[in-house]
């Protein structure tokens, strides 16, 4: 009997993203990934790319890091 091979994780190439992403940092706290696009916009998602939230702050922003509890965004510009 033939069984086949167990896979570790999947992989979500079905889950197209219709922009750039310029960087990502991932929440050292919990499930969440911030995400800053080409045209400067922020977004925030769950591991399972549920949407939270997206913000344009109208400035290019050149970085993005999460405080150490997880629970403030800070973006430079």
């Amino acid at each position: 009997m033939a069984t086949a091979a167990a896979t570790p994780f999947q992989l979500q190439f079905d889950k197209p993203i219709p922009f750039q992403i310029k960087m990502a940092e991932w929440n050292p706290e919990k499930d969440l990934l911030a995400m800053v696009t080409d045209d400067s916009k922020v977004l925030l998602h769950r591991f399972n790319w549920q949407r939270l939230w997206t913000i344009s702050l109208g400035k290019c922003i050149t970085s993005i890091c999460w405080s150490p509890d997880g629970k403030i965004i800070a973006l430079g510009t």
